[in-house]
C-alpha cells in the first residue's frame, strides 16, 4: 500500500514530512514518492521514481517552502515518474494524494466514463503512458492513473465554484473507491483537504500544528493533546488549531474497528512470528491471516487494523521493525533505483 504524511502548523512542513515519512514508507510505499507545498500563495512540488533518499539525493525537496505540506510514497504498482503522486492540477494549484485502490467499487465503465469526459473537458494527464493494470484508458487507448483523473475531478468542481473542501467531498461522492486523499490548494493555504473511506489516515495536534499519516508510527516523539482516526466516509479541512468535519454515506458499508478485533489481531500476529523462529517476515503476510475477522460485502479496514495492532507491540519492545534493502520498481531498475522495506520479528 501507498504512505501519506501531511502537515499545517508553524513549522516549516518539508522537514517535518520526510521525517515522518522516513519512519513509514517501508511497510509499503517507498518506490514512487512526492512532496507538495504552499507558500506565498504558490505551490511547489517534487517528486521521483524511487523512495525518500532519492528524493532528497535529486531533488530540492527538503527546501520546498511553506508551513504546509503533503507527502506520498507509492507502492510499486507501474509506471514512470509521472505516475507519482502529488498530482498537480493543470493551473498548478491544487496538489493531490490517495491511497488505496478502486477495491470494491471497481467499475470498468464509470472509470473510462468519467477520466474521458475530464478528457473532452480539456483536462490534461501528465501520467498519460500505455495501459497499466486496471488503471483508466483515454480515448485514443493510452493509460492514466486514477488518482491524477480523481485531481482533475476535484479541480473541475472548484472550478465549477465550490470550495476545495467541498470538491473534494463530490469527487469522492462521484467517483467512490477504497481510499483515503489529502489535497492542499493554494485558495486555501492554511488548510488540508481529506477525504476517508476505509483506508487508514491518523491524526495528532501538538502546539505547533496538526500532524497527519498513514500509521502513527510515523509521528515524531512529541507531546501531542489527542491522537485520533480520521473517521470512515468522511470529509475533513484540517487547521493548524483543529478540522471541520461531515460524514457522507457509502454505497457499501465500511466494516466497524472494535477492541475485540485489535485483540484477536495481536494474537494472530504473535502466534504467525512465534512460527517463524525469528526470520523477519512482512507485515502485510502476516495481516492477510486476519481476513476472517472482517464481515463479508463491507469494507475492510484492514490496513488500520495492521498498523494499530503493530504500533503498541513495537513501542513496547515486544516486536522490532528490520530495515531490508530491496529492489526498487521495475522502470527505475535500469538506473539501479532501489528502497527498504520493513519487516518484522518479534524480540
Amino acid at each position: 500500500m501507498c504512505n501519506i504524511a501531511g502537515y499545517v502548523g508553524s513549522q516549516d512542513a518539508a522537514p517535518l514530512l520526510i521525517k515522518m515519512m522516513k519512519r513509514q514508507s517501508g511497510y509499503g510505499g517507498g518506490y514512487y514518492t512526492g512532496l507538495a507545498t504552499i507558500h506565498e500563495g504558490k505551490l511547489y512540488y517534487a517528486k521521483v521514481l524511487g523512495d525518500v533518499d532519492r528524493l532528497l539525493e535529486t531533488t530540492d525537496a527538503a527546501k520546498l517552502p511553506g508551513r504546509i505540506g503533503i507527502l506520498h510514497s507509492r507502492s510499486n504498482s507501474g509506471g514512470d515518474r509521472e505516475w507519482a503522486h502529488p498530482f498537480i492540477s493543470n493551473d498548478n494549484r491544487l496538489a493531490y494524494v490517495a491511497n488505496g485502490s478502486s477495491g470494491q467499487f471497481f467499475d470498468v465503465e464509470k472509470r473510462d466514463r468519467i477520466t474521458r469526459g475530464l478528457e473532452r473537458d480539456g483536462f490534461r494527464f501528465s501520467s498519460k503512458a500505455q495501459v497499466v493494470g486496471r488503471y483508466p484508458v483515454l480515448s485514443d487507448g493510452s493509460g492514466v492513473h486514477v488518482s491524477e483523473a480523481m485531481c482533475h475531478l476535484v479541480d473541475r468542481h472548484i472550478k465549477a465554484g465550490r470550495t476545495p473542501g467541498e470538491a473534494l467531498r463530490c469527487a469522492f461522492l462521484d467517483f467512490p473507491s477504497e481510499i483515503v486523499a489529502l489535497a492542499i490548494h493554494t485558495s486555501t493555504p492554511d488548510r488540508i483537504l481529506a477525504a476517508r473511506y476505509n483506508q487508514p489516515m491518523m491524526l495528532a495536534r501538538a502546539e505547533d500544528g496538526m500532524y497527519l499519516a498513514t500509521s502513527a508510527l510515523a509521528f515524531p516523539e512529541k507531546d501531542f493533546y489527542g491522537l485520533d482516526l480520521l473517521p470512515a466516509c468522511s470529509s475533513a479541512e484540517i487547521t493548524r488549531d483543529g478540522m471541520t468535519m461531515r460524514g457522507f454515506k457509502s454505497e457499501i458499508p465500511v466494516a466497524q474497528l472494535d477492541a475485540g478485533m485489535y485483540a484477536a489481531a495481536t494474537e494472530i500476529l504473535l502466534r504467525a512470528l512465534d512460527e517463524k523462529h525469528g526470520e523477519p517476515v512482512s507485515p502485510w503476510a502476516l495481516m492477510e491471516e486476519t481476513k476472517k475477522l472482517w464481515p463479508e460485502g463491507q469494507l475492510a479496514q484492514s490496513a488500520v487494523l495492521a498498523y494499530e495492532t503493530m504500533r503498541p507491540l513495537i513501542k513496547a519492545g515486544r516486536v522490532k521493525m528490520v530495515p531490508v534493502p530491496a529492489p526498487g520498481a521495475p522502470e527505475g531498475q535500469a538506473e539501479g533505483i532501489t528502497t527498504t522495506k520493513f519487516l518484522l520479528v518479534k524480540e
